[in-house]
């Protein structure tokens, strides 16, 4: 239904010249991996996503309804695409390309299992409360979540516009890293975490090792990474 909604968006945009053909996201450039451009489909949507004011604007001088049930969807999509790209950012900014694609993967993979949060924000801020030495800790998935950067604006903009285009992908084309579709947890490489014993290992990309389970588990996990 939302990617009608933004077919019929586009063709109001496209009859009444308020749309100007969007620069899709480019091709990051490649070190292991080139995700390139998005989809005709993504990149309209992508365009709605930043331009919501201009076309608006542009609908209510030709006196046309405005679709708010499309600027509702596409803004659902730009905070899932915000978290996504902090979470590479913070956690892979320093990572070839495939590493912070990896990470994404991962992000993506724990939204999809219903035993994490329904989707990539909820999974990328989740916390659990867990007994550590006899006392109960709060212990953040994604460590960078329990730290200050959290409310920091990224300061690299190279690599915070690689993590937004990946982002952007994940989010609105639903690309994926084949081989690490069942991938769940990874850890920095420097460290030796006893929950990596029951897992199985599937590469090191980068400085991040990745797992998948060895069977399919219940419960709440620990920090993964």
């Amino acid at each position: 239904m939302r990617r009608l909604m933004i077919f019929v968006m586009t063709m109001i945009l496209v009859g009444c010249a308020a749309f100007q053909p969007y620069q899709a996201t480019q091709p990051i450039e490649k070190d292991t991996l080139n995700l390139g451009a998005l989809s005709l489909t993504s990149s309209v949507e992508l365009y709605i996503i930043e331009n919501e004011e201009q076309i608006t604007a542009s609908l209510e001088a030709l006196h046309l309804p405005v679709p708010h049930i499309v600027f509702e969807a596409t803004a659902e999509d730009k905070r899932q695409i915000q978290c996504l790209a902090r979470n590479i950012y913070w956690e892979a900014s320093n990572e070839p390309s495939r590493g912070k694609v990896a990470v994404a993967q991962v992000t993506v993979n724990r939204a999809a299992d219903d035993r994490f949060a329904d989707d990539i924000c909820g999974v990328v801020y989740e916390r659990d409360r867990v007994k550590v030495r006899g006392r109960m800790r709060t212990v953040c998935q994604f460590s960078w979540t329990c730290m200050s950067v959290k409310n920091k604006t990224p300061q690299n903009s190279d690599n915070w516009d690689d993590a937004v285009q990946i982002a952007q992908k994940f989010v609105l084309d639903g690309t994926s890293l084949p081989e690490l579709e069942e991938a769940l947890f990874y850890h920095a490489a420097r460290i030796h975490p006893r929950w990596a014993r029951q897992m199985v290992k599937i590469e090191r990309i980068g400085n991040h090792i990745f797992y998948r389970e060895k069977q399919k588990q219940t419960g709440i996990y620990l920090a993964s990474n």
